[in-house]
């Protein structure tokens, strides 16, 4: 969900179900909205009201906050579709409402993950050619050293993940190479 807290509504219908455990948090939450929806003002109050919950959902399910959320958030950072320049909604994956740009940011998803599968299958066949284990360790050790510094954060922007590119692109260059 994308909204400016502390300035910009935020609708409960908008968050997804997947956002409350119970239908007791689900009430607190729409209480804490109706509040900050009166004048749009995060107060210490408010926060403290929503720091409460969390701890609460932490409580009942650290390994969904701990593990589940970090690697959800990765896997969001490298697959979502590149489409932050263009003129596509934020929602683009309501396909009622956006039939014709959910296709075009699918599409952006089908080449950002084309990336990825080409610079797999470059690292595979520059490991069985008889690679320089020393650069091929490096550029490996910089892939998962930034997936590493990536699962801390708590909030997931594709453009963390550019860095990657031009690795996979080196990666990719063994899947054309011809003489193995």
């Amino acid at each position: 969900m994308h909204w400016n807290y502390d300035g910009a509504p935020v609708e409960i219908g908008n968050l997804a179900s997947r956002a409350f455990d119970s239908n007791e948090q689900y009430a607190e939450t729409a209480a804490i909205l109706k509040t900050y929806n009166t004048d749009y003002n995060a107060t210490p109050s408010l926060d403290a009201r929503f720091e409460a919950l969390a701890a609460e959902r932490i409580h009942d399910d650290p390994v969904r906050y701990y593990i589940a959320l970090p690697i959800a958030r990765l896997l969001n950072m490298l697959f979502r579709p590149r489409a932050e320049m263009l003129e596509i909604p934020l929602e683009w994956w309501k396909t009622s409402e956006h039939p014709r740009m959910t296709l075009l940011a699918a599409g952006l998803a089908a080449l950002n993950f084309g990336y990825f599968v080409l610079g797999g299958v470059g690292l595979w066949r520059w490991r069985r050619s008889g690679w320089g284990p020393a650069l091929a360790g490096a550029m490996v050790g910089f892939v998962a050293l930034r997936c590493a510094l990536l699962l801390t954060l708590d909030n997931s922007e594709p453009r963390y993940t550019l860095e990657f590119f031009p690795v996979l692109i080196v990666w990719a260059g063994f899947v054309f190479r011809s003489g193995d």
